[in-house]
């Protein structure tokens, strides 16, 4: 295996490794942040700025890259999503969205066995999957479009981006 820039890439060309190091550290920066926040003065809304700003850009590092090749994309993808809504609670057993599962229910003051489904109607948050894929469409548009521009580096990238479809 081999660390560039943050992302550990292996030679089978999976990203489990890479979401597992992700996840660690997003578990280290997240005891760290509820080591120093006082939930009883601070508002919920100024913990999940804290949260988004230190602790999400950890766990989604890099996602525009791995998010493609997780389960949960690739069942998401299958034609019989949308008909079976049992599919859609895979979501929640996501290993990065546990961080944020976790989180909300820390700052909620609710017991870690308390049902998912209520937190994010509680708090007003959705999973951070759906940023992610938002995020990883932006991408692969922005790449898509680059064949447009007129440079040899973003026609070479646009290539390349064209040869992996």
């Amino acid at each position: 295996q081999y660390k560039y820039l943050g992302i550990v890439f292996t030679l089978n060309g999976s990203f489990k490794e890479a979401q597992r190091q992700l996840r660690i550290n997003g578990f280290k920066g997240l005891f760290a942040l509820q080591r120093i926040l006082d939930t009883r003065t601070l508002s919920k809304e100024a913990a999940f700025k804290l949260f988004d700003a230190l602790i999400a850009p950890i766990v989604c590092y890099g996602s525009s890259v791995w998010l493609p090749e997780t389960q949960l994309l690739k069942q998401a993808l299958r034609s019989d999503f949308q008909e079976n809504p049992n599919r859609k609670a895979k979501m929640w057993e996501d290993c990065l969205e546990k961080i944020h599962i976790r989180f909300m229910k820390w700052l909620i003051g609710v017991n870690k066995s308390t049902s998912i489904a209520p937190l994010y109607g509680d708090t007003g948050r959705s999973p951070l999957a759906l940023r992610l894929v938002k995020q990883l469409l932006d991408y692969h548009n922005r790449i898509a479009l680059m064949g447009e521009s007129s440079t040899d580096k973003t026609k070479l990238i646009h290539l390349a981006y064209l040869e992996q479809k």
